[in-house]
């Protein structure tokens, strides 16, 4: 299993939210936490090819959002397109330990 944690952005309709995520995967399989706006939001999915595709919910102050999510997980980044089902939000990250 290789562990990767990346500080990221999250591209929000109400601006740029910063946190941190965690992704835990064994080369197909992934699973981890983003934590973003005070809030831990598990996540697990699947990594086919270069594509990672995942899906969770995101807490909100009032709110708990779920979401799919597809892109790039590596060692050095994280890009992920986020769909929920009113908006997309980008997701953007170096890994902390590359």
């Amino acid at each position: 299993m290789k562990i990767y944690r990346y500080s990221v952005t999250l591209e929000t309709p109400i601006g740029v939210r910063h946190g941190v995520m965690t992704a835990q995967t064994d080369g197909s399989s992934v699973t981890g936490v983003l934590h973003i706006m005070q809030a831990d939001n598990p996540f697990s999915g699947e990594i086919i090819g270069n594509i990672c595709h995942i899906r969770g919910k995101l807490k909100t102050l009032v709110s708990s959002v779920s979401y799919t999510a597809e892109g790039i997980l590596d060692s050095k980044c994280i890009s992920l397109e986020l769909i929920t089902a009113k908006h997309q939000l980008i997701i953007r990250g170096g890994a902390e330990n590359a």
